[in-house]
């Protein structure tokens, strides 16, 4: 038994060990620059925009107001590397418009 799970370990349709992979997996993202895992979605998007919102919100809280058209294209600049905006510009400014809409954050 133990020389047949030792021996099954090598065979990739083996449900007893974890198999061999010939090929690489696809990766369908790529990384943004806080770590975050970017997936070209425009679910994944609006979490990104989200984030680089309220960075933008807090970088200029305390300076010269800036009207939401400004504060969505500095957004929009802090995130320009997400997939889903290098593929979709813009659906990415929609989606961002209407999270704006959607929460209320003007």
């Amino acid at each position: 038994m133990v020389e047949q799970a030792t021996e099954n370990r090598r065979v990739p349709s083996s449900n007893l060990g974890p198999g061999i992979l010939e090929k690489p997996l696809m990766h369908f993202s790529t990384s943004i620059d806080d770590g975050d895992r970017a997936f070209n979605n425009a679910d994944s998007f609006a979490e990104s925009f989200d984030s680089a919102w309220k960075k933008v919100v807090e970088e200029h809280s305390s300076n010269a107001p800036l009207t939401t058209a400004k504060k969505i294209d500095r957004a929009l600049d802090l995130i320009k590397d997400h997939p889903f905006f290098i593929e979709s510009p813009t659906k990415a400014k929609e989606v961002a418009n209407f999270r704006i809409r959607l929460l209320k954050l003007t």
